[in-house]
């Protein structure tokens, strides 16, 4: 699995962990019994899921032989950027960032949901400035 794999999978069990914490903390608030916070139905405090317009809060610049591919997380959504079916980095769109993923840069949305696009490079041989150049153009789209 390549590192962005990882970072997927990282993410997904944060989130996971998260959103059972907020349902156990809110049905404790909330004085509902203990089984009712297992219940999917009983409790629901996650933010949307962010793949219904993930591609809306950013912007790139593309060269003609690359595209976005997508992976969707509960309340995230990941896109590697590829180039001739190479990865050159990759761009998180929710909320919780993943600051542990080095080299990266953090733009805050100036929306409440998704807040953050984290985006970065993975080393690509005889292409890193390519790869720094597409990632660095990312941009955040200004909020309506």
């Amino acid at each position: 699995m390549t590192k962005c794999g990882k970072s997927i999978s990282r993410y997904v069990r944060r989130h996971q962990y998260f959103r059972a914490m907020t349902v156990i903390v809110a049905a404790v608030l909330l004085g509902l019994p203990a089984d009712a916070a297992e219940e999917e139905h009983a409790i629901d405090m996650v933010a949307p899921p962010a793949h219904a317009n993930a591609r809306d809060p950013f912007d790139i610049d593309l060269p003609k032989d690359c595209r976005l591919e997508s992976r969707n997380g509960p309340d995230f959504d990941v896109f590697y950027i590829l180039c001739n079916d190479t990865q050159y980095g990759g761009i998180y769109v929710g909320n919780a960032p993943d600051t542990t993923i080095q080299p990266s840069r953090l733009i805050k949305t100036g929306l409440e949901f998704p807040a953050d696009i984290q985006v970065w490079t993975v080393p690509v041989a005889d292409d890193q400035a390519r790869a720094d150049a597409i990632a660095a153009s990312v941009r955040a789209r200004k909020p309506k």
